[in-house]
């Protein structure tokens, strides 16, 4: 290491040093304890409380997605709750309206609108439909008394979120209100009912027990009679990646089909007369024997290998000497030393001795015996 980096690890260590100094001095671990006062299925379901409550007292309460309840409608007697997801397409409004026109009762809240002020309303195509819309109004000073829905001689104290105002009433319109504005209407449509909330935030897990919300939500479902299910329909039942997509991009879908058919149209060979299948190439004699080699060498037969090209070279010399050699291996190997002109230990590297382990050392050896069995 040179003296250079030696002093600029050192001045790294120091600084590093003083910062851990200056943390620990200014700073110290403390340990918090945060009371656990809900659990996961209160946070993540705001409808779990009341769908308890309904359960106890008979009532079924069925969340599913909406595209579920649009191809397949539920009986007219039924409710549907609209939470946190709605129509996007004005045909899906005009099918939950004509469910509805055919005896049910739709129960819906406005999408949240934007908090600016002189903001446009967010567009829905059922509140579109229906010629309503939500306003909110950050100047609104929150009521001293909460609304009031007056129900058979009962008055149900009602708390809205203040900001949030419902505009659009028609004559005959059931109202409820506060010194504010207009926090649900209830409509008649054919011979179903429709009813628009401000915000439902008052039958979440967190507000439910507050005021008269139990009541006023048990009194607004069965306000018809005793509904066969209540379908809730919140966020958690998104609609298909798939649907999202074709409802909001079907031009672009449509053209990128149409491209990919001239791009296929283009790239694809032109038709013509059938040719016939090509012949499978024939392999040469030489390819089938060096394919057997190699496997046999695989599997570890190089002595029966080489015992065979022994045997051919023995055969060769016998009949070039017009001469079968002799049968015991010492007068074969004297035999072979005769008649090849080599010395004693080549004869017995060459015939006697194992077959070499090496595949260069084996080749070598098959080399040596094919020359002294075909002599140049």
């Amino acid at each position: 290491m040179s003296r250079r980096s030696l002093w600029l690890a050192l001045l790294t260590a120091a600084l590093l040093a003083a910062l851990a100094a200056w943390f620990l001095r200014y700073f110290e671990r403390v340990e918090i304890r945060i009371p656990a006062t809900e659990d996961r299925a209160v946070r993540h379901d705001p409808w779990l409380f009341a769908r308890e409550a309904l359960g106890e007292l008979g009532l079924r309460l069925r969340e599913v997605p909406l595209t579920r309840l649009l191809r397949h409608p539920p009986p007219a007697g039924d409710v549907i709750v609209l939470d946190t997801d709605r129509p996007r397409q004005p045909d899906e409004a005009r099918r939950l309206l004509a469910w509805v026109a055919a005896g049910g009762h739709l129960i819906l809240r406005p999408p949240e609108p934007s908090r600016e002020e002189d903001a446009a309303p967010p567009d829905d195509p059922l509140l579109d439909l229906l010629g309503l819309r939500v306003r909110f109004d950050p100047n609104i000073t929150w009521p001293d008394e909460p609304a009031v829905w007056r129900v058979g001689g009962r008055a149900l104290r009602l708390l809205f979120n203040a900001y949030y105002v419902l505009e659009g009433t028609r004559p005959g319109d059931r109202v409820i209100f506060d010194e504010n504005g207009v926090h649900m209407i209830q409509r008649r449509h054919g011979r179903g009912l429709v009813t628009v909330l401000s915000d439902m935030q008052l039958w979440h897990n967190g507000d439910l027990a507050d005021f008269a919300h139990a009541d006023a939500l048990w009194h607004l479902l069965t306000q018809r009679g005793r509904p066969g299910t209540v379908w809730l329909v919140t966020a958690h039942g998104m609609p298909p990646l798939w649907r999202l997509v074709w409802d909001g991009g079907r031009l672009a879908l449509a053209a990128l089909a149409v491209l990919l058919l001239a791009a296929g149209w283009r790239a694809a060979p032109r038709f013509g007369p059938l040719l016939p299948d090509a012949p499978p190439p024939r392999r040469a004699l030489l390819e089938h024997i060096d394919a057997a080699g190699h496997w046999a060498w695989r599997q570890g037969q190089r002595e029966a290998l080489l015992a065979a090209e022994r045997r051919a070279v023995l055969a060769a010399v016998a009949r070039r000497h017009r001469q079968s050699p002799p049968a015991d291996d010492p007068a074969r190997r004297a035999w072979l030393a005769a008649r090849l002109g080599l010395d004693a230990a080549t004869v017995e590297r060459l015939f006697f001795a194992p077959a070499p382990r090496e595949p260069r050392a084996f080749t070598d050896h098959i080399r040596q015996l094919e020359n002294l069995r075909n002599p140049s």
